[in-house]
Order: structure tokens, then C-alpha cells, then sequence
């Protein structure tokens, strides 16, 4: 009996909302249109940061580019840290 209480209240809480969402259509396109570019952006975001952070280089010992890197950049840029 639970769990058809709480289909019944789902149906009914659902069939409120729709009604709430056509009787101000304006709000309810505003409110997707703010939830559709969060989650968009929100998506943007993680793929950047997993692109660039989270992912490791796809070399076999990243490592040593990077010190490289340091190295070769510390005689241009003198603010760039040396490693021996």
C-alpha cells in the first residue's frame, strides 16, 4: 500500500506542476531556459577541467616533459622555477 500512496502523490504533485507551468508561461520558459544554460555551462566546465586536470598526459613518462619544460622556460623567463 506504500508505494501506491506515493505513485498516487507523484501523480498528483506532477499534475499541480503542470498546471502551475500553463498558467505562467512566461516563468516556466525563463525556468528551463535558466536550468537548460546551468546545466550546460556545468557541463563546459567539468569537460574542461577533466581535459586539462584530471586526465594524465598521453606520454609515456609526463614527468620529464614537464621538467623539460621548466628547465627550457627557466633561461627565457627568469621568474620561471629551475630544475636541475
Amino acid at each position: 500500500m506504500n508505494g501506491i500512496q506515493f505513485v498516487d502523490g507523484l501523480r498528483r504533485d506532477l499534475r499541480v506542476a503542470v498546471r502551475a507551468l500553463r498558467s505562467a508561461p512566461l516563468v516556466s520558459a525563463i525556468a528551463i531556459v535558466s536550468f537548460t544554460v546551468g546545466i550546460g555551462a556545468n557541463s563546459a566546465v567539468f569537460s574542461i577541467v577533466n581535459a586539462v586536470l584530471l586526465k594524465p598526459l598521453p606520454y609515456p613518462d609526463p614527468d620529464v616533459w614537464c621538467c623539460w619544460g621548466t628547465h627550457f622556460l627557466a633561461h627565457r623567463f627568469p621568474w620561471c622555477p629551475r630544475r636541475s
